[in-house]
C-alpha cells in the first residue's frame, strides 16, 4: 500500500514499511482512532512488486459519573474496538515515485459497548439496583482493493486505496440486573448475523516510511 519504489531495480533496498492510516484520524468511522500498518515486499527479483501486509488497531474509553440522589449514582461506559487485517498486494504499475497496484484484505474487526447503571433513590423500587446493557459485534470481511502510492523525500510515502468488500457480521446484545443480594437475572438478549456488500472509496489513505 504504501509506494512500490524503484525497489524492484535494487534488491539491496529495504523491504519492510510501516504507517499509520491517517483518514480515522479526521473520517467518523468505526475504525480504531490508531492503527499501526506494514507491508513487507516479498519478491526484490521479480518483475512487478509484491507485497504481504498487515494492520493492527486497538482503541478503549471508559468513563465513569458518580452521583447522590439521583435516578442513577453510578454510570460507567466502557468502549473497545479491536481491528486486525492481513493482506496481499501486487503492483501493476510502478514509476521512480508513483506505483498503481491491487490486492486484497482479510478483515477482522471487534466491537464491544458496555454500560453500567445503578439506580438512585428516586427509583424507589429499583434502589440500589445495577444493570448491564452488553452490546458485541464481530465481523471478518474479504476487501478486494485497488491503490495509488506517492513516494516523498525522507522515505515517506502517501497511499489512498479504495475497496469492494463481502462482510459477515454477528451482533449480540444482553441486558442483566445484579439486585442486591448478588444474584443476577439475564433480562433479555438476542444475537443475529448477517451478510454485507458493499463498497468503500475511502478504504485507506496511509501514511508510511520505509525503515532502513
Amino acid at each position: 500500500m504504501a509506494l512500490p519504489l524503484t525497489a524492484q531495480q535494487n534488491p539491496n533496498s529495504s523491504r519492510l514499511e510501516v504507517g499509520l492510516d491517517v483518514l480515522s484520524l479526521f473520517d467518523k468511522n468505526s475504525l480504531p482512532a490508531y492503527s499501526l500498518f506494514g507491508r513487507y515486499w516479498i519478491n526484490p527479483s521479480g518483475e512487478k512488486p509484491a507485497f504481504l501486509r498487515s494492520r493492527l488497531g486497538y482503541q478503549t474509553t471508559n468513563n465513569t459519573t458518580n452521583t447522590t440522589k439521583e435516578f442513577y449514582t453510578y454510570q460507567e461506559f466502557r468502549k473497545q474496538n479491536l481491528l486486525a487485517t492481513i493482506g496481499f498486494q501486487k503492483d501493476i504499475y510502478t514509476t521512480p515515485v508513483t506505483s498503481f497496484y491491487y490486492g486484497a484484505d482479510i478483515v477482522h474487526q471487534r466491537l464491544n459497548d458496555l454500560q453500567f447503571l445503578t439506580y438512585g433513590d428516586e427509583v424507589i423500587e429499583l434502589a440500589g439496583i445495577e444493570t448491564i446493557n452488553d452490546n458485541t459485534n464481530i465481523s471478518t470481511s474479504i476487501s478486494g482493493f485497488v491503490g495509488f502510492s506517492r513516494k516523498f523525500k525522507g522515505n515517506i510515502a502517501l497511499s489512498f486505496e479504495s475497496a469492494l468488500y463481502i462482510r459477515q457480521s454477528s451482533s449480540s446484545y444482553q441486558y442483566s440486573a445484579i439486585f442486591l443480594d448478588g444474584s443476577i437475572n439475564n433480562i433479555a438478549q438476542n444475537s443475529s448475523k448477517k451478510f454485507i456488500a458493499g463498497a468503500n472509496p475511502f478504504y485507506q489513505i496511509v501514511l508510511t516510511i520505509t525503515i532502513r
